[in-house]
């Protein structure tokens, strides 16, 4: 059969079955490949000097009502194959995806002397910022009024007007050449946040120093910037917008496969402090237990124009702010 003249249709069904072998879900349709100019081919190393080329037609199942876990979609890619001179099919292959596709490692919100990023600071006066201030397996809890210990996400400060940076590293299946990774901001209780969302950036896969197939660390960007001083708690839902495949791996599977789903079902949760200014002597590195106890008190104050009446908002506040635990 020739398809590679754009008039084939490919009917399919598909059902969605549980453990006891009940329907869940089920979807027809069909799929119709492209003009034969617009299949990707390479050199097809079994046989010499043949090419071999593939269409695919990906289709994305909605599954997120049917879990227990949250969130998860089901791709289907539906790959023609064959080779070069002669359009008839000569595979056919169905692949899903579905799970932990590209997982968060690390995140690092002080990454870089400057201005740009996070600004420089410490938990208190005998305990710095780790190296991540979010880990994979290793920093994982969200900061509460509990005293602050090797598994609590440490937290990260910015200038008001300034947009929030952070640096993040994923790791993926070895299949994987990239994929392009987005996250929404959210307050704790899923209203909007002043920093918008992080934009999308598309991330490399290599081997590291551990032979772990993981991305090169990258900077996210958040499209907008807060104003107010406060200490807010952040979520991060990190969100893959499409994958790309190594051109040596699977070769019916597409070269971009596009679909919605999670990084790994991952939410994470931060603490982020907005600052009047950027901080200076005697306290150029703030900590984390006096910004938490400052930020309210500047909340509080009205009409802060400048450095005098910032001070002044933090000497009336003093004796009206009761004493209590903080977060770190």
């Amino acid at each position: 059969m020739d398809c590679g003249n754009g008039t084939c249709h490919f009917n399919y069904s598909l059902r969605l079955l549980d453990s006891n072998g009940t329907t869940l879900n089920q979807l027809t349709g069909y799929a119709t490949p492209a003009v034969a100019a617009a299949w990707n081919c390479y050199d097809d190393p079994e046989s010499p000097p043949a090419k071999a080329c593939y269409s695919t037609t990906p289709v994305v199942v909605d599954v997120s009502s049917l879990t227990a876990n949250g969130p998860a979609e089901l791709t289907l890619a539906a790959s023609l194959g064959t080779e070069s001179g002669y359009w008839g099919v000569t595979q056919m292959e169905v692949a899903s995806i579905a799970g932990e596709l590209v997982s968060l490692k690390t995140l690092k919100f002080d990454y870089e002397t400057g201005t740009n990023d996070a600004v420089t600071m410490k938990i208190d006066e005998t305990t710095d910022i780790p190296e991540f201030e979010w880990q994979a397996g290793v920093r994982e809890m969200p900061a509460t009024q509990a005293a602050f210990t090797s598994e609590t996400i440490a937290p990260a400060a910015y200038v008001s007007g300034q947009p929030l940076r952070v640096k993040a590293q994923f790791a993926g299946l070895y299949e994987y050449q990239g994929a392009v990774v987005k996250a929404t901001i959210t307050m704790a209780d899923g209203s909007p946040s002043p920093y918008g969302e992080l934009g999308q950036q598309t991330v490399s896969f290599d081997y590291d120093e551990n032979f772990e197939w993981v991305s090169t660390p990258l900077v996210f960007t958040s499209t907008q910037s807060a104003t107010a001083i406060a200490a807010r708690d952040l979520k991060f839902n990190w969100q893959i917008v499409s994958v790309q495949y190594r051109p040596d791996y699977y070769r019916t599977l597409p070269w971009w496969l596009a679909f919605p789903s999670s990084v790994g079902n991952r939410t994470t949760t931060h603490r982020i402090y907005t600052l009047w200014k950027t901080p200076v002597a005697p306290m150029i590195v703030p900590w984390a237990k006096v910004l938490e106890l400052s930020s309210p008190l500047l909340v509080m104050a009205y009409n802060l124009v400048d450095d005098e009446t910032a001070v002044k908002a933090l000497a009336d506040g003093i004796g009206l702010v009761p004493s209590r635990e903080t977060r770190v």
